[in-house]
């Protein structure tokens, strides 16, 4: 077979929103092929090498490509195909098929090379699409409808005695008109989305190792409102934090999302921020430009959105479904999604922009990255800063997660930046300068309360924030239900709590009489779970162990109905003390 060139990446591709929410080796040397079944000389490079052997051995090598589409306005642009090639993937020589020889990884150019195969024998050739150590892969693209099989691709051939050159591609299926024969490539233009991040990932951090991840992939996967994976319904394209999996849509002229690149690569960083920084995000649903979030939620989505293109080195993001996959929704990273004066549709003076919006977020995050003269690069700090932001400060604040704790974070990486960082921030309305990452802002022009309320650390009964106003669950910009506490800002209400001294606390919450039978729970940083003990009408509580001068936070909701409530923090024992510690 003729070699297949390559053409360069440079597609054009998405955001995508999830609903769900929320090992390796490090990366083979592309030059090296381990051999696992028998022991035989193996030695990599390009395919276009050669290799002296024993007389009764030859190289087996070659390219191996999928082929992809760029995507657009007006959705797959099926009439330009190009091949692109399998980077990083385990690939295995069986002879005869079936019996593994050989196993090893494709280079960066998609080669691989395999010395010491016998001549005159049956052989396959097989590409997984799977990263990582060859025996112990890191990321698998399996089939869900399939018992959870892992991809391949494969060719076979009888070797002869001369050195065997086996290029192959990875068939898209598409006729002209339609998916006709099997969609061999959907599972490594998804694979190649994920090796890109790790690459970039690497390139800041030699030593990161990336933990097990399977994604699950189906030409049958749609849309569902109950998860049935064998069956391939799914809410959504989503990175899934139970079971630490991802699902990907597939089903033509529905929602195909294996060629919509920053689709796969938004909910790859939710794996990452699982791994390797945090998420205090309860998820739930939300529309790009249009939504006013709880700001840990805004933040996950938002930073999913800009660090896709980071990891695509491409702003433009598009979002493709429907008949024949030509519908396409198009955003700019590097432009301006939300006007800076537009306003929410239920009130007049709530911008749509600030550290609620994950539009504002993906363009401060995005112009954060970027050198190039977009819509509001006062700074580019680049990827490195950003990361360690990601992995330290961030991850480790006392508050719950937002941009201002990124913020924060950030600035103490880059500290002779900070002016400029603000500058940025302060485009999207978010700011103003000196926030930390518990900033007590209110929504500007009204009378809506700020983010934090701080409690009393003498241990006194709080009934009403730093206005003035009662304490109490809002739902003014989005419901609140039974089986759903709320995405929108102030669906939960934020604390702050200094220790004034070394002991154990105890946490109170109480509905008000007003609204005796609310059902309210509580929350922490780092449990994006909810504490609920008590059930409707009844008192929260959890205690816990505090030193001086120890700064914590925790948010207070309901379920079914809004709530008015009073809260304290108080201390009722030593540190250690059996009787203070909640099970």
């Amino acid at each position: 077979m003729t070699s297949i060139e390559t053409a360069g990446r440079g597609r054009s591709t998405i955001a995508r929103v999830s609903r769900l929410r929320s090992h390796a080796s490090r990366f083979l040397r592309a030059a090296w092929l381990v051999p696992v079944a028998i022991v035989l000389a193996a030695c990599g490079g390009g395919g276009g090498s050669s290799t002296t052997a024993p007389a009764s051995t030859i190289v087996v090598a070659g390219k191996v490509t999928y082929t992809d589409y760029d995507v657009g306005a007006t959705g797959i642009q099926y009439a330009s195909p190009n091949a692109r090639p399998i980077r990083g993937a385990v690939v295995q020589i069986e002879s005869p098929p079936g019996t593994v020889l050989f196993t090893g990884s494709t280079t960066p150019a998609g080669s691989y090379l395999f010395s010491g195969v016998p001549t005159g024998a049956s052989i396959r050739v097989v590409v997984k699409a799977a990263l990582g150590s060859p025996t112990a892969p890191d990321t698998r693209v399996i089939d869900n409808t399939n018992g959870g099989s892992l991809y391949e691709v494969s060719r076979t051939a009888t070797t002869g005695t001369a050195a065997l050159t086996l290029d192959f591609n990875a068939e898209s299926g598409w006729d002209g008109t339609r998916y006709a024969t099997a969609r061999e490539a959907g599972p490594f233009a998804i694979l190649d989305v994920i090796y890109q991040g790790q690459q970039l990932l690497r390139s800041v951090d030699a030593s990161i190792v990336f933990p097990p991840l399977d994604v699950n992939w189906s030409v049958a996967n749609k849309p569902a409102a109950t998860l049935n994976l064998a069956a391939g319904d799914i809410p959504s394209t989503a990175f899934d934090r139970g079971p630490n999996v991802m699902y990907v849509m597939g089903a033509a002229d529905i929602d195909t999302d294996e060629y919509d690149s920053h689709v796969i690569a938004h909910e790859w960083v939710h794996y990452l921020q699982q791994y390797f920084s945090r998420t205090d995000s309860t998820g739930g649903d939300h529309t790009i430009g249009a939504d006013i979030l709880q700001p840990s939620i805004a933040f996950d989505e938002g930073l999913g959105n800009a660090m896709a293109g980071m990891i695509l080195n491409d702003p433009n993001m598009v979002l493709t479904s429907g008949p024949g996959q030509q519908t396409a929704t198009v955003y700019d990273l590097d432009g301006d999604t939300v006007l800076d004066t537009a306003q929410w549709a239920g009130t007049s003076g709530v911008l749509l922009d600030g550290y609620y919006s994950e539009v504002s977020i993906m363009e401060v995050l995005w112009d954060l990255f970027d050198a190039g003269a977009g819509d509001d690069d006062a700074a580019a700090v680049g990827f490195a800063p950003i990361y360690r932001a990601l992995v330290n400060g961030h991850k480790n604040t006392d508050g719950f997660t937002s941009i201002f704790s990124f913020l924060t974070a950030l600035k103490a990486e880059v500290p002779a930046q900070a002016a400029a960082i603000d500058a940025v921030a302060q485009t999207e309305n978010i700011g103003p300068n000196g926030y930390d990452e518990f900033q007590q802002v209110e929504l500007p022009g009204s009378a809506l309360p700020p983010l934090y309320t701080d409690v009393d650390p003498a241990g006194g009964l709080m009934t009403v924030d730093a206005q003035g106003n009662a304490l109490q669950i809002l739902d003014f910009f989005g419901p609140i239900a039974v089986t759903d506490p709320g995405n929108k800002i102030f669906n939960q209400r934020f604390f702050r709590f200094t220790a004034p001294t070394d002991g154990c606390f105890r946490l109170e919450v109480t509905p008000d009489a007003t609204t005796a039978t609310a059902d309210l729970f509580i929350g922490f940083p780092m449990l994006t779970g909810v504490i609920n003990r008590a059930g409707a009408g009844g008192t929260e509580t959890y205690a816990f162990d505090m030193n001086a001068g120890d700064v914590g936070a925790y948010l207070v909701g309901a379920l079914a109905s809004p709530a008015v409530f009073n809260t304290r923090m108080a201390r009722v024992g030593n540190i250690g003390d059996a009787a203070c510690v909640t099970p």
